[in-house]
């Protein structure tokens, strides 16, 4: 018997015998190694991080940018046209302001006589006198078609939102309209996604519907400008604002100017930009709070709703057009415009929301190339009740336009305001008025303090008085009826008033011990 067989054997004997054999030890598991703690990244590191991702998410918005404006342009064509002179009686227009050519087509695109022959000088036409010997010649049909007693002739192009393709231009010529109305399909996309995007931007239910109810009105009433625009700032970047922006350039595409440089635009006096559109947007703004925004501000009123508007492009002629532009302005940034307390120009909201998800605005970006989905839009804001909606309407004074307010004042507009409220007497001197609100280096009252003095109400007064101190110019700073006629030696007792104890410092009768309010 071998020695396996023995112990075999021997085994089953304690089995059944009923004697336990020792218990068999498990082999033990081998301790898992701890998990060293995850050290955490650099602060530099992380920095880097952040910037390449500013970096990615910028180089985005920068090709969005350039698509929103390359898709307002009527797709270019490297070969001439093929018109006899059939079809340019039926399709050319001859403007006669400038000797220019349009075309009922193409309205936006208009060319100098000489272009014109330039442009379709493959165009001829065999012409023969039968009085004459000479051989037939190729005549331009540019040529003949200039000579046309039947050709269209106007006096000058403009741009009349709504009108037809021949209207009336501001000074009531006869003029070719570059406005065409834009055609839509019956809607077969789910607009759900616009909506959504829409109601996190603009959160407030008012708002929200007086902001679907404007861009309606740009669809069903282009030609009748609302009296105001809107300012949308936002806490945070990466918000989806553009991929609004881009849905609006694609809506109303070839009527959208989708990315104005504002600053530019103020500085410039080139408007090219905004010749033709019906909606305006700036993707970035900080005009606010700047001592030159007096100068902004009257600029940009005049861009927002002046009824008719000169076109001066960097290249061509100047001509009038119907203003139907609005405005949409985003910004990261309180003082994004130049408003003062009496705007009516601006409706503003504010948008503290974080970003959503980057699988939200992946969705969202590959609807811009939907077709079906951009027009859905269009029909949705066609069809869209806007009885309601007035366009004369003067924007509320909300919280979010309160502090836009309060950030887009200089620093000579908020001293201002202090003098005119706690200054103790009704009339101060000029040099009080420097003392608060220049920086030290002024010596008389500069166009800068008289502005801002005009704007909140004070008044001038045009006289030299003779005070206890010294002869001075002065301001009536409140109650203007009364001291509007006053004697010298009462404006002169009034301007003492604010220093009973003696002279001081404009700075110290500001900040008084005994005064409650001590704005210095």
């Amino acid at each position: 018997m071998t020695f396996a067989e023995n112990a075999n054997l021997d085994a089953e004997f304690k089995r059944l015998a009923g004697i336990d054999t020792p218990p068999v030890v498990a082999a033990p598991k081998p301790k898992k190694k701890p998990t060293p703690p995850r050290t955490p990244k650099p602060e530099a590191l992380l920095e880097w991080e952040r910037q390449q991702r500013e970096a990615r998410d910028e180089e985005r918005r920068r090709r969005q940018r350039e698509e929103n404006a390359r898709i307002q342009d009527d797709p270019a064509s490297v070969l001439p046209p093929v018109m006899t002179v059939e079809d340019m009686l039926a399709d050319c227009v001859w403007i006669a302001a400038g000797s220019q050519v349009g075309r009922l087509s193409a309205p936006k695109t208009v060319l100098s006589f000489g272009e014109f022959c330039d442009w379709t000088a493959c165009n001829t036409t065999e012409v023969s006198d039968p009085d004459s010997k000479a051989k037939p010649r190729q005549v331009p049909n540019a040529v003949l078609w200039k000579k046309d007693a039947a050709r269209k002739t106007v006096h000058a192009r403009t741009f009349h939102a709504g009108a037809g393709e021949i209207c009336r231009d501001p000074d009531g010529e006869q003029a070719i309209n570059s406005w065409r109305p834009i055609e839509r399909r019956p809607a077969a996309s789910d607009i759900g996604l616009f909506l959504e995007q829409i109601e996190y931007l603009v959160e407030d239910a008012t708002e929200r519907a007086a902001f679907l109810d404007w861009l309606a009105h740009i669809e069903q009433r282009p030609g009748v400008l609302p009296h105001y625009g809107w300012l949308h700032i936002a806490k945070n970047t990466g918000t989806g604002r553009n991929w609004l922006a881009s849905v609006l350039a694609r809506v109303w595409r070839g009527y959208v100017a989708p990315n104005v440089d504002l600053p530019a635009l103020l500085e410039s006096q080139f408007n090219g930009a905004l010749a033709g559109r019906v909606l305006a947007m700036v993707d970035e703004v900080q005009e606010g709070g700047g001592e030159n925004q007096f100068r902004h501000a009257n600029r940009l009123k005049s861009l927002v709703n002046a009824e008719e508007r000169i076109i001066n492009p960097k290249f061509g002629r100047q001509f009038k057009e119907h203003n139907s532009c609005r405005w949409l302005v985003f910004s990261n940034h309180d003082n994004a415009l130049p408003l003062n307390d009496t705007d009516r120009r601006w409706r503003v909201v504010r948008h503290n929301a974080a970003p959503r998800s980057p699988e939200t605005y992946a969705k969202l970006y590959a609807m811009l190339d939907d077709d079906e989905f951009i027009n859905a839009v269009g029909v949705y804001l066609r069809e869209r009740d806007i009885g309601a909606f007035n366009p004369g309407e003067r924007p509320p004074m909300s919280e979010a336009k309160r502090a836009a307010l309060d950030a887009s004042k200089s620093i000579i507009q908020r001293n201002a305001e202090e003098l005119i409220a706690h200054w103790p007497a009704d009339v101060v001197m000029n040099d009080d008025i420097v003392a608060v609100l220049g920086d030290g280096a002024e010596k008389s009252v500069t166009a800068a303090m008289r502005r801002v003095l005009d704007e909140l109400g004070a008044l001038a007064v045009g006289r030299t008085i003779k005070t206890r101190y010294k002869p001075t110019k002065c301001w009536i700073l409140r109650n203007a009826d009364k001291w509007i006629d006053a004697k010298s030696f009462e404006l002169a007792a009034e301007i003492a008033r604010a220093r009973p104890d003696g002279w001081e410092s404009a700075m110290d009768v500001l900040s008084a011990p005994e005064r409650e309010e001590r704005p210095f």
